[in-house]
C-alpha cells in the first residue's frame, strides 16, 4: 500500500474530531492533513504533495487541479459535484469520487415534509394561531390552497435515487406520481408505477413539482418564467436539489403575482441567502438552510463512503462511485 498523502481542504464541525478518517488512513499507511482553506492559493501551497484530496464544500477548480503534481483523486463528501472542474480533472487523469448514497432517504424525506406542510398550509395556519386570528380564514384560504394527498399529483423532475425514493413514499400516500427524466429508461419508471413523460406535461398536470436534478449547463435556471407559467396557479414547487436550478427572480415574481401557490426551498442561488432577500418576507415559502441531507445517522454513512473510495484506490482498485469514468483509460492502478 503506498504511503500517500491525503489532504482535507475544509473541516466541518459535525465530523470532528475526524476519528474515523484518522484511524482508517493510518491503517492504510497514509499521511492525513486536516485543514480549513479559504483560497485556492492556500490549497495549492499547503496540499502541494497531496495524492488525494478530500473536500466538503470547498470548490476544486482547474487552477488547483493543474497545480498539484501528485494528485490522483478528489473525493467529495457530498452527492453534488458541480463545484469541481470535472473537465480539468479528466484531462489530468484525476479521479473524481462522491458519496451518492448517504442522504438519499433524508433528502426525499425533507422534500416530502416540505410538500405536506405546504399542501396543508401549516405555515400560514400556525402563524394565524399565533396572531390570534383563530377561525378568521375566509380571505386567506384561497391564497394558500389546501390539498388532499390522495387527490393530488406529484411531478418529479429527475428520477434518480432521491426522486425514486420520494416517488415510493408518495405513492404510499395515495398520490399519483408522474416524472420527467431524459436519462432514465422507461422501464425504471414502469417498475415504480411512475410514468416517464415529457416535461411540459409533468409541469402542467402536477399539483406539486419536486426538483431532483444535478446542476449542469442544461439545468441552470431550468425553472424560469416560462416553466413557472406552465404550472397550475394552485401548485407548489419544491427544490432540494441545487439553488441555481431555479431562477429566484422569476420565482419571486411568480409568487407575488400568484402564478403558483407557494414553494419549499432548501437551496438558493447564493448561500447563505441574503438577509434582506424578499423571499424571506413571503408567507408562501418554507425555507431551510441547505440541510435536507442531514439526519442523526447520515454523517457516519457519508464519511464511510468517502473512506471507502480512498481505501479502494490505495488497494489499487476502482472506487465504487466515480463521476468521471471516462478517466479510467488514463489511470494505471498498481
Amino acid at each position: 500500500m503506498p504511503p500517500w498523502q491525503i489532504y482535507l481542504t475544509d473541516r466541518i464541525v459535525y465530523f470532528e474530531p475526524y476519528d474515523l478518517e484518522i484511524e482508517a488512513f493510518a491503517n492504510f499507511g497514509c499521511g492525513f492533513i486536516l485543514d480549513d482553506c479559504k483560497t485556492d492559493e492556500e490549497v495549492i501551497d499547503r496540499a502541494k504533495n497531496a495524492d488525494i484530496i478530500l473536500s466538503t464544500h470547498y470548490p476544486i477548480r482547474k487552477q488547483v487541479i493543474e497545480s498539484l503534481p501528485n494528485l490522483k483523486m478528489v473525493v467529495r463528501y457530498m452527492v453534488g459535484y458541480d463545484e469541481i472542474d470535472i473537465n480539468a480533472a479528466t484531462e489530468r487523469g484525476v479521479i473524481i469520487s462522491n458519496t451518492p448514497n448517504y442522504c438519499t432517504a433524508e433528502v426525499a424525506d425533507h422534500a416530502l415534509t416540505m410538500m405536506l406542510a405546504l399542501m396543508r398550509s401549516l405555515r400560514i395556519f400556525d402563524k394565524g394561531v399565533r396572531e390570534a386570528s383563530w377561525g378568521d380564514w375566509g380571505p386567506i384560504v384561497p391564497k394558500y390552497p389546501v390539498l388532499k394527498f390522495d387527490a393530488s399529483v406529484l411531478g418529479i423532475i429527475g428520477l434518480g435515487r432521491i426522486g425514486r425514493n420520494l416517488a415510493k413514499k408518495c405513492l404510499n400516500l395515495g398520490m399519483k406520481v408522474i416524472a420527467h427524466d431524459p436519462y432514465v429508461p422507461q422501464e425504471v419508471g414502469l417498475s415504480l408505477g411512475v410514468p416517464l413523460i415529457d416535461r411540459e406535461t409533468v409541469i402542467g398536470e402536477a399539483d406539486i413539482v419536486s426538483l431532483h436534478t444535478p446542476l449542469t449547463a442544461e439545468t441552470y435556471h431550468m425553472v424560469d418564467e416560462r416553466f413557472l407559467s406552465q404550472m397550475k396557479p394552485t401548485a407548489y414547487l419544491i427544490n432540494t436539489s441545487r439553488g441555481k436550478v431555479v431562477d429566484q427572480t422569476a420565482l419571486l415574481c411568480a409568487l407575488q403575482e400568484d402564478t403558483i401557490a407557494g414553494a419549499g426551498l432548501d437551496v438558493f442561488e447564493k448561500e447563505p441567502i441574503e438577509p434582506d432577500h424578499p423571499l424571506l418576507q413571503s408567507d408562501k415559502v418554507i425555507l431551510t438552510p441547505h440541510h435536507a441531507f442531514y439526519s442523526n445517522v447520515c454523517k457516519a454513512t457519508q464519511r464511510q463512503e468517502a473512506i471507502a473510495a480512498v481505501a479502494a484506490l490505495c488497494r489499487g482498485e476502482w472506487p465504487v462511485s466515480v463521476v468521471n469514468p471516462q478517466v479510467k483509460p488514463k489511470i494505471l492502478l498498481h
